[in-house]
């Protein structure tokens, strides 16, 4: 007879407990983490979000070249969640339909890298939009009777076709579930 999770999923293949661990949370920040880019519903204005561990004075720098970007502050903390210090501002006075480059961090601190996005143009009649959630899991050996190879494809496909676009502005979101783990977990 097979053990079942709550979910009716079969466990690993033991009969027996072998171990428990004590409770398992978050390590504080190692630095600059989660950096998140939103839209604001204002023309010419996208909103960038990111946690550090220090919650220091931070910026984000943005342009239309690597080289040549603008420092704008970010406010200082909007507050601390585990796993660390959560920092917002706001990229403004944007040009439609253009390639912009950003970092996050501080010259005390450290800096991202380098990400890009296309801004809106609210002239445009089309909208390209990605939209996936609850990829299911992978692992890189079997350990239930079927895990879900599917979500290595998605992401595959969905890379092919942003590759695709070029500069063309694109909405994507991640809308929920990034791993289906179920409370088991993979080291």
């Amino acid at each position: 007879m097979k053990h079942m999770d709550h979910d009716h999923n079969p466990l690993p293949g033991t009969k027996h407990l072998l171990a428990e661990s004590d409770r398992v949370g978050f390590e504080p920040g190692q630095g600059l983490e989660q950096v998140h880019l939103a839209l604001t519903g204002k023309v010419g204005e996208m909103r960038v979000m990111f946690v550090t561990n220090d919650g220091k004075e931070s910026f984000v720098i943005y342009g239309l070249t690597r080289e040549n970007m603008d420092r704008v502050m970010s406010n200082d903390s909007i507050g601390w969640r585990d796993p660390g210090f959560i920092h917002d501002g706001f990229l403004v006075n944007l040009q439609k339909g253009k390639k912009y480059y950003y970092q996050v961090g501080s010259d005390s601190g450290s800096w991202s890298t380098t990400y890009s996005f296309v801004s809106p143009n609210e002239d445009s009649s089309e909208t390209t939009a990605f939209l996936f959630g609850d990829m299911g899991t992978a692992t890189p050996y079997s350990t239930f009777v079927r895990t879900q190879d599917e979500n290595i494809s998605t992401i595959k496909w969905i890379s092919r076709e942003i590759e695709a676009l070029g500069n063309k502005p694109a909405f994507i979101s991640h809308i929920g579930d990034i791993s289906s783990a179920r409370g088991y977990s993979w080291l």
